[in-house]
C-alpha cells in the first residue's frame, strides 16, 4: 500500500504538465528527489512537487521580468 500524498511517476510528470521522459531528466539533475519506491514504480512526495512547482514558476519570472 502507498501512503496518501504520494504520487507516481506518471501522475507527477501529468500534474506537472510535463513528459515522463522529462521528468526522470529533473530528477537525474536532483531538482527533484522521489520519495519511495515499491518494485518498479517510483512515488513522489505531492508537498515536494508543489515546492518544485513554486521553485520553477519563480525561476520564470525573474527569468522575463516585465
Amino acid at each position: 500500500m502507498v501512503e496518501e500524498g504520494l504520487l507516481t511517476s506518471e501522475a507527477t510528470a501529468e500534474y506537472l504538465g510535463i513528459t515522463p521522459n522529462h521528468l526522470r531528466q529533473i530528477q537525474w539533475r536532483g531538482a527533484l528527489k522521489w520519495k519511495t519506491k515499491h518494485g518498479n514504480r517510483v512515488y513522489y512526495a505531492l508537498a515536494d512537487i508543489e515546492e518544485f512547482q513554486r521553485n520553477r514558476k519563480s525561476r520564470k519570472k525573474s527569468d522575463n521580468p516585465e
